[in-house]
């Protein structure tokens, strides 16, 4: 008798495999594949001598078992030391095609076989655990199926290479998919059986399979692949090479996208280079908002826009110096840099004309900037006065909130009642700006210190939150306040010492920490019933001493989804490389496909004129002695 044990990581033909073999009168399968004889035995709730009685009982005369189950691949060494006499049948997929079926195979939640595992949330936990699969809690879909796809398949490798040259066989997915008679035969032929019967040219259904689940489908998900795979692109590279080896039909199609594949992910800025990878539920609430998200990272210079495309998250930036505060009313979007303020109004026209042509639903073009030197412009906001937009913005350097003046470099119009002068001293570090009404009404600041820097020896303990209107302390005590928001009827804050999103009681000045999240928090923005919260890696030596870098837990850079009704983390979009830090995230509405242009040629004849002007426009006149269109 003739055991040959099928293994594979996710996705990767396996099933198809075992449910062909059995298709022939002289294969079976044992108890080895049913899930809970599998899991009791490597359990150790059977032993060893139990499961081989049990499945030697089981024995067909003349006939061979074909095993398999998903949790064969994580579990190669048990079986290899159970069975020292089986043969082994690795079946290996192309890379980016196993792991964009293993993401659909994940979402459909036929293959969710782990239900209870404590501390997981979101998709119930699909096909064989891996060993570190409590650091992927709250990550992206496409991050978690890429990490269990390159574990279980370096795990099936070192662990093949223990056993005997002639009792294991590696085949491909796409050789039993294009040639399926001819690879069953040397399946057949290795396991010591003849085959009996005539396998059809195309394979018969199977279970495992998704209807009619064709190649451009699960391409899909390529995007969100490539980014996943970015960080991990050795291992990618080891997998894939070790497939390719082993086919015996060449695609020279399949041999393209594979190489070096986190480059597709890549945006370069000045030398410099950042990626990206994201959640599917980012890319819905986007979709569902017909909305993008604009983000600010000073550090590394971007102001970043990211828009839904196909399912997934596209990224587009423009380079400033030092790009902080961000303030959006309908068509106008303003961006305070170093030294000035820098205003776009949306031309959707221009999407006719920018790269790729018409592909951008909102082009913001440049509309005028304003000097203000560099006074540290931190949080900015848009509010009304006599029917009119102004622009409202915190003065850091000077420790005041201002009023945006194309005469001045800045009109001061409120300074805390603790500061005694105006000086570029950065004394308390006011930061963030909270518009209620169309009116500024909250702002933030470290501490309440009236020398110059003199917040930075009480930044982690002596924050506040201060209504502008009366001059009163709504709350004080917090770590690193920032970015405070006026929102449902609530007034939220995030203490970024402490890495968390908190609501506030303006009466009673009660803090309630609403989430805590991965990383320095700063940079709020809602869209319904969720918060958009910007996250920092923190530098020790800069933010010692605070909550967020005691904690030994992983620290990041990007855009958190937190769900505010129960303040569950629901989605992110995390950047890796350059961009380590996030000042301030906005929702730019009715913008489904948006980006900020620089001053182009098409600017030149690109026009934006008041409606009674635009009434005014003549249409264009026929040169003398020619006919004009009847039509």
């Amino acid at each position: 008798m003739t055991r040959v044990v099928i293994v594979s990581a996710p996705r990767s033909g396996a099933g198809l495999l075992q449910e062909t073999l059995l298709l022939e009168p002289t294969a079976y399968k044992s108890s080895l594949s049913k899930k809970e004889f599998f899991a009791d035995a490597v359990d150790g709730v059977h032993s060893q001598s139990h499961v081989l009685e049990i499945l030697e009982a089981e024995l067909q005369s003349g006939k061979i078992a074909f095993d398999y189950l998903p949790f064969f691949g994580s579990s190669l060494e048990w079986l290899r030391e159970t069975f020292p006499d089986a043969k082994f049948v690795y079946v290996t997929r192309r890379p980016i095609d196993a792991i964009a079926s293993g993401i659909q195979a994940w979402e459909s939640g036929r293959f969710g076989y782990w239900n209870e595992l404590e501390g997981w949330w979101g998709q119930p936990w699909s096909f064989g655990l891996i060993p570190n699969w409590e650091q992927y809690i709250g990550r992206p879909l496409a991050e978690i199926v890429t990490e269990q796809f390159l574990q279980v398949s370096q795990n099936i490798r070192s662990q093949l290479e223990l056993v005997e040259p002639k009792n294991k066989l590696v085949i491909t997915f796409e050789d039993l998919l294009s040639n399926p008679a001819e690879t069953i035969s040397q399946v057949m032929t290795f396991a010591g059986g003849v085959l009996s019967s005539e396998v059809a040219a195309e394979l018969p259904p199977s279970s495992r399979s998704f209807p009619k689940l064709a190649s451009i489908r699960e391409r899909m998900n390529l995007s969100e692949v490539y980014g996943a795979l970015g960080e991990r692109s050795d291992s990618q590279q080891a997998t894939f090479e070790y497939w390719n080896s082993n086919r015996k039909h060449v695609d020279e199609e399949l041999l393209t996208e594979d190489v070096a594949p986190s480059k597709k992910k890549i945006k370069i800025s000045t030398g410099t280079a950042f990626s990206s990878t994201h959640s599917n539920s980012l890319v819905e609430l986007l979709t569902a908002a017909s909305s993008s998200i604009a983000i600010s990272t000073y550090k590394s210079g971007h102001l970043i826009i990211a828009s839904e495309y196909e399912g997934s998250i596209n990224t587009t930036y423009r380079n400033f110096d030092r790009p902080m505060g961000i303030a959006v009313s309908g068509t106008k979007l303003a961006v305070g840099t170093r030294d000035s303020i820098q205003s776009f109004s949306n031309q959707p026209r221009l999407g006719q004309v920018v790269e790729p042509k018409g592909f951008f639903d909102t082009v913001y073009a440049p509309r005028n900037v304003v000097y203000t030197g560099d006074v540290a412009i931190h949080e900015m906001g848009y509010g009304a006065k006599e029917g009119k937009d102004e622009l409202w913005f915190v003065n850091t350097g000077f420790s005041c909130l201002c009023r945006l003046d194309a005469d001045y470099s800045f009109v001061p119009v409120w300074t805390p009642e603790w500061i005694s002068g105006l000086a570029n001293e950065d004394r308390c570090h006011l930061n963030g700006l909270a518009m209620v009404d169309g009116q500024p009404k909250y702002v933030t600041a470290l501490s309440q210190t009236d020398t110059a820097f003199g917040w930075r020896e009480k930044k982690g303990t002596s924050g506040v939150i201060v209504d502008i209107e009366t001059n009163r302390l709504i709350t004080d005590g917090l770590s690193m306040p920032h970015s405070p928001r006026w929102y449902r009827e609530k007034l939220w804050v995030l203490e970024s010492g402490k890495g968390t999103l908190a609501t506030v009681d303006v009466v009673s000045g009660e803090v309630t920490t609403v989430a805590t999240l991965p990383g320095f928090t700063r940079g709020l923005a809602f869209i319904g019933s969720y918060a958009l919260v910007g996250l920092s890696q923190v530098r020790e030596s800069v933010f010692k001493e605070l909550p967020v870098t005691d904690s030994t837990a992983e620290r990041n850079a990007g855009v958190w989804m937190v769900d505010i009704r129960t303040g569950a983390i629901s989605g992110m979009l995390r950047f890796e490389g350059v961009v380590t830090e996030v000042f301030d995230v906005a929702v730019l509405p009715a913008a489904k496909k948006a980006i900020v242009i620089e001053q182009i040629p098409a600017t030149a004849n690109a026009y934006t004129l008041p409606a009674a002007a635009m009434a005014q426009l003549a249409k264009p006149r026929q040169p003398e002695g020619t006919l004009g269109n009847s039509n």
